[in-house]
């Protein structure tokens, strides 16, 4: 579908497979609002006087733990729902509504899914003022011409950040799966948020679109193609065990 974002028109698909698993345990969500109009996925009224923001995320539920997909899609929702119903000014309002509404959530689901996780992943812009957001393994690239991506917050990406391994030994090592950090671990202090530049390409994913190919070849598929739909195919033809959800932001004009 094309969306108007700050007088611009932009690409956004989504696509959520459950791949071979049973179950399907990530979610993904986005809200378009501001005053006298409003978009979304969800079923949310936003308040009214509120700057034009735009927030998709996508949360990955740790299948190693309980309730995976019941914790993904409430911390989907009730982020989307929480923020939408908040009045923030600009940006930097958000990301301190963002960062107390988090600690909320994740108190509330603990007592309600113990023992359960979700990864985050999330880009939110507040009048053309953009940022990114994530905790655990779900990952976001993003770009003009090249693509950057944020750091995993797992055994295996503190190796590579170190230089012991390099990309090849990260793909096939046996503790990929391993995530440090999550919601529901108690971490949501400790959510990374980094601000990008407008018009660049945005990718949400969760490791089962990224994880099954070699890095060179995810940075070439996504590079070649704006629909979400063409990198879960291709991730389920290249094995991925696991969920896939992309959630694919482009700008057609700039």
């Amino acid at each position: 579908m094309e969306i108007s974002l700050f007088g611009k028109k932009y690409k956004l698909t989504v696509v959520s497979d459950k791949g071979p698993r049973s179950e399907n345990q990530d979610f993904a969500a986005w809200i378009h609002f501001g005053e006298g109009y409003f978009d979304s996925n969800l079923d949310v009224i936003p308040i009214k006087n509120n700057p034009e923001t735009f927030i998709a995320i996508v949360c990955d539920g740790m299948g190693g733990l309980k309730n995976g997909s019941k914790m993904s899609a409430r911390v989907c929702k009730e982020f989307i729902t929480g923020m939408a119903s908040n009045h923030f000014e600009n940006l930097e309002n958000f990301i301190d509504t963002a960062g107390s509404l988090l600690v909320t959530i994740e108190d509330a689901v603990r007592k309600d899914l113990p023992n359960s996780g979700t990864t985050i992943a999330s880009v939110i812009a507040v009048d053309d003022l953009w940022c990114i957001m994530h905790l655990g393994d779900s990952r976001i690239y993003h770009g003009y011409d090249g693509w950057a991506r944020t750091l995993d917050h797992s055994p295996v990406e503190s190796l590579l950040s170190k230089g012991l391994i390099d990309e090849e030994e990260a793909f096939d090592h046996p503790m990929r799966n391993i995530v440090s950090k999550y919601m529901g671990g108690g971490y949501a202090k400790e959510v990374e948020i980094e601000r990008i530049e407008p018009n660049e390409k945005i990718v949400l994913c969760s490791d089962g679109a990224f994880g099954y190919m070699p890095h060179t070849d995810f940075i070439k598929l996504i590079s070649e193609t704006t629909n979400a739909s063409n990198i879960v195919h291709k991730a389920l033809e290249e094995g991925s065990k696991d969920n896939t959800t992309v959630l694919y932001l482009s700008p057609t004009t700039r």
